[in-house]
């Protein structure tokens, strides 16, 4: 049987992983076109685990968690603790980065700041609802607010924290959501 030539020949799109490296152009607010480059491997703190035998075979698939946060110590700290729970963690510096994965991407958990350079995070959250995974979303603030706190969860935000973060709770809040989600599917 002879091969179909390359034209005829059915192109298979292959679904993007966030370890693949890619370019994604768009205009940003000002009118401008922007170039973003996602590298590979962006940050995965899910390797130490599979070497310390933790997370024990292939097919056991971590959760990929989407991490929108400007400060670049607290989003290494908060990744450094999803990592330690087995969870993969990608993160976004502002609200560009964080919509370009989220379109690109399925994530199991969106985690965002809200208050972002370019996109503020209640933005986040009205995209993460039409989103094809339909993830659940946190939010984590500095400043809190009543009336900002009281939009988030009307637009289908899962939870609110404040900094500085309790770290008990707060993994507490995500296991619970990640858990809830799991079952619903």
């Amino acid at each position: 049987m002879a091969r179909k030539p390359a034209k005829e020949r059915r192109k298979f799109k292959r679904r993007m992983s966030p370890y693949d490296s890619f370019q994604k152009k768009w205009l940003n607010n000002e009118g401008k076109e922007t170039k973003i480059l996602f590298r590979k491997n962006w940050h995965c703190c899910c390797s130490p685990f599979r070497k310390a035998g933790k997370i024990k075979s292939e097919s056991v698939m971590p959760k990929i968690i989407l991490l929108a946060e400007p400060e670049q110590a607290v989003r290494e700290s908060i990744c450094t603790l999803l990592g330690d729970e087995g969870y993969k963690c990608v993160c976004a510096s502002d609200g560009e980065n964080a919509i370009a994965a989220l379109n690109v991407f399925r994530f199991d958990l969106v985690i965002t700041e809200v208050q972002l350079p370019c996109l503020p995070g209640i933005t986040i959250v009205e995209k993460a609802v039409y989103a094809p995974s339909h993830p659940p979303v946190v939010l984590i603030t500095t400043y809190p607010n009543i009336d900002t706190a009281y939009e988030a969860m009307k637009l289908g935000a899962s939870s609110f924290h404040l900094k500085p973060l309790d770290f008990s709770s707060f993994v507490r809040s995500i296991n619970t959501l990640l858990t809830r989600q799991r079952v619903s599917a």
